[in-house]
């Protein structure tokens, strides 16, 4: 094959389904509570809260989660500042 010319590989825009023709992504399937009615989905949660088995996220929790993210952020920005004036 000369050098100018490209090799052509098939199309396969035709067998792929898509969402709305417009693109050629093929669809994903659904998994797990996705693939639930939100119906569905509310009764599930509704029961593992009476089981006691649900998350309960406490607002002790929550502070603790946002205190490690800020600090982890925090970390990395330090961490990309100490870099930049190393590279200069």
């Amino acid at each position: 094959m000369p050098k100018n010319q490209k090799a052509e590989s098939p199309t396969l825009e035709a067998a792929q389904p898509t969402v709305t023709g417009k693109s050629a992504q093929p669809l994903k399937s659904k998994r797990g509570f996705a693939a639930l009615s939100p119906e569905r989905q509310r009764d599930g949660g509704k029961a593992a809260h009476a089981q006691g088995k649900a998350h309960e996220f406490t607002p002790e929790k929550a502070r603790e989660a946002g205190r490690k993210g800020g600090l982890a952020f925090a970390a990395k920005k330090a961490a990309a500042k100490t870099n930049a004036k190393t590279q200069e």
